[in-house]
């Protein structure tokens, strides 16, 4: 029998300033503690942690597990009723075509 473990993952990010990234391959989302989590696997082999907040979860709603993704923070914005949230741009690395 194998033995898989369900939550744990890696460091949870903290964003606390604008133009912080997370660059790595996108491993997919998972229940935490507070909520859903997104965890990214990075070039170092660490794999960190995201809170999946609403404007993350839409960002990253197309993005395929084994993707290799690059988030950005961009600061806090409102929401339509007045309330906070954070604001992110999300990359999807792709094949560079040849310029043939």
């Amino acid at each position: 029998m194998a033995w898989k473990q369900i939550g744990g993952g890696g460091q949870i990010i903290k964003w606390d300033h604008e133009g912080q990234a997370v660059e790595g391959v996108w491993v997919g989302t998972r229940d935490g503690k507070f909520g859903l989590l997104g965890d990214v696997k990075q070039a170092d082999g660490k794999t960190v942690s995201v809170s999946m907040g609403a404007v993350l979860t839409d960002r990253l709603a197309g993005v395929e597990e084994g993707e290799t993704i690059r988030i950005v923070y961009m600061g806090q914005g409102k929401t339509k009723t007045g309330g906070k949230l954070n604001l992110f741009d999300v990359f999807v690395d792709q094949a560079e075509e040849d310029p043939a």
